[in-house]
């Protein structure tokens, strides 16, 4: 239920939804707002993990890390192509600040539901699986 604008007589666009407080009158109260959803990191198994390299072994990188390091521009250039794709390989070059290893940490610490699979030499894999239609199955055991 929405509050309605006291100027026009129909529901605003920035109203608070309301709902029941419980005591049995009838009262409405606002709704606390509802925190941004974030997704669980995936604990991945060292099978799991053998799994998605084998996957992402005829990749080519589909992002550059360079001189600027981990911008903003770069993790949202990811967040779309995790759109798209469930793996990515990410290339670190070598006027990037930091090592591969460190930048994939910070990329997936970035990215909700990343997880880091591999960083080999310049390279580095991540995993998200798509919250809505997974494509890929892990193995379990």
């Amino acid at each position: 239920m929405l509050l309605p604008d006291a100027r026009a007589g129909r529901p605003s666009a920035e109203a608070t939804p309301l709902r029941r407080n419980g005591r049995g009158r009838g009262g409405l109260i606002r709704a606390a707002p509802t925190p941004p959803q974030t997704r669980p990191v995936p604990d991945l198994t060292s099978k799991q993990r053998a799994h998605l390299r084998g996957l992402a072994h005829s990749l080519k990188p589909v992002a550059h890390i360079g001189k600027e390091g981990v911008t903003e521009a770069a993790v949202d250039a990811l967040r779309q192509t995790f759109a798209t794709h469930e793996v990515v390989k990410v290339r670190v070059l070598e006027a990037a600040p930091d090592d591969a290893r460190t930048t994939a940490q910070a990329l997936a610490q970035k990215i909700d539901g990343a997880a880091v699979v591999q960083t080999v030499g310049r390279n580095a894999t991540l995993y998200r699986p798509d919250p809505d239609d997974p494509t890929i199955r892990l193995p379990t055991r």
